[in-house]
């Protein structure tokens, strides 16, 4: 069968699909009918949580058991600890939190209110 036609009258036609190379992206059609899901699973706030609280703890930790601290493995700590920092404030923003409903209360006491509607 012929291509589809790229022009038709002043109407563009979408491009046929291009066959992406399996190992460039996790789709489900690199033979792995679960590839979608792990990438999905790796990109959740849970994991990136972890992973960048993993990551401070093990800085905090070579920090700690270098006995002679010099200037370059400061500056690198610096820079290293920015890392972990924004892969945590990422997971936090990706974060679902669903406020709890607040439960009526009744007043206590013996004084009236009367509402006004502004």
């Amino acid at each position: 069968t012929a291509p589809p036609p790229m022009l038709v009258g002043f109407a563009l036609t979408p491009p046929p699909p291009i066959a992406r190379p399996c190992g460039v992206a996790l789709t489900p059609r690199c033979g792995s009918p679960h590839a979608s899901g792990l990438l999905r699973r790796l990109r959740s706030p849970e994991v990136s949580l972890v992973a960048g609280g993993s990551l401070l703890l093990a800085l905090v930790v070579n920090r700690l058991a270098t006995e002679e601290l010099l200037n370059s493995q400061s500056r690198a700590d610096l820079i290293a600890t920015v890392g972990p920092v924004l892969l945590m404030l990422d997971g936090l923003s990706n974060l679902a939190i669903t406020p709890a409903e607040p439960e009526p209360v009744s007043l206590a006491g013996g004084v009236a209110v009367d509402w006004l509607d502004p």
